[in-house]
C-alpha cells in the first residue's frame, strides 16, 4: 500500500517509484517538508532528500545518487511519486514491477482505442495482414484493459470495511452505504490453507443479492471491504 507522508521517516528505507521511469530502494536522509518560497514550495509541501541504494527497474540511477523527492499535498493526485514499504521479498519486487507497468498499459490501450475510432486511416482494408493486426490489437487491448482494472483494484486504498447488513428493501449496506448489482467488493473468505480476501461483485440470483462469482453464496453478515479507485 502507498505510504502517507506521515509514514515516511528519516533513516528508513523504502521503495520509491517514479512512474513510469524508475523504481528503486532509497534511504531517506533528510526531511524537507514545509514551505520554501525560494524553491516555490507552499506550506503543504512534503518532501525528502533520498539516496539510491538499489535499482529495481526502469532508468537506473547510480548507487549512492542523492536527489529530492516530494509533492504538494493539495495536489498529490498529480504526483508521479509513490513510496512503499521496503522488503527484499519476491512479492515486493513483483509489486514494484507491476506499478511501473500501469502507465504503459494505459498508454497502449489509449493508442489502440484511438486507432480503432478511425481505423481506415491506420490500416489498409485491402491488406489481410494489416486487418489481422487490427483484430489482434483489439483483442490485446481488451485484455490489457482487464489487466489495468485488476492492477487498479489490487493497489487501491481500502476506504471501508465491515459486515453487510440486509435492509428492508432487500438490498445490503455497509455502514449506511447501499450496495447495488455490479459493484466490486472484496470479501473475507476463511480457508484451511489460509484466510484471505477475495475479489467479487454484487450479483442477484433472481431471489436475493449474492456474490457474482457464487450465486448460492449469501451476503448476510458477510465481512467485506471497499476500495477507492480514482476514475
Amino acid at each position: 500500500m502507498t505510504l502517507k507522508a506521515s509514514e515516511i521517516h528519516v533513516g528508513k528505507q523504502y521503495v520509491l517509484v517514479e512512474s513510469p521511469f524508475n523504481a528503486a530502494v532509497v534511504t531517506v536522509i533528510e526531511d524537507q517538508s514545509g514551505g520554501n518560497a525560494g524553491l516555490g514550495r507552499s506550506n503543504h509541501w512534503v518532501g525528502w532528500r533520498v539516496r539510491v541504494e538499489k535499482n529495481i527497474g526502469g532508468i537506473e540511477h547510480p548507487i549512492g545518487y542523492e536527489f529530492n523527492a516530494g509533492w504538494d499535498e493539495e495536489y498529490s493526485h498529480y504526483s508521479s511519486l509513490a513510496f512503499y514499504p521496503y522488503d527484499d521479498s519476491v512479492k515486493s519486487q513483483i509489486r514494484a514491477e507491476l506499478e511501473k507497468l500501469l502507465p504503459q498499459i494505459k498508454k497502449v490501450t489509449h493508442m489502440i482505442t484511438d486507432a480503432e475510432e478511425s481505423w481506415t486511416t491506420h490500416y489498409d482494408r485491402n491488406d489481410p495482414d494489416e486487418l489481422y493486426l487490427r483484430g489482434m490489437f483489439y483483442r490485446i487491448g481488451d485484455m490489457l484493459d482487464d489487466a489495468k482494472r485488476l492492477l487498479d483494484q489490487t493497489f487501491a486504498e481500502v476506504v471501508d470495511e465491515g459486515v453487510l447488513i440486509k435492509q428492508p428493501n432487500g438490498r445490503y449496506s455497509l455502514h449506511g452505504r447501499e450496495l447495488t448489482s455490479g459493484e466490486p467488493i472484496e470479501y473475507f473468505a476463511p480457508d484451511d490453507d489460509g484466510d484471505r480476501w477475495v475479489l467479487s461483485r454484487i450479483g442477484h440470483n433472481g431471489q436475493d443479492y449474492c456474490l457474482e462469482t457464487d450465486r448460492n453464496f449469501s451476503l448476510e453478515e458477510l465481512r467485506v471491504r471497499i476500495k477507492y479507485i480514482p476514475r
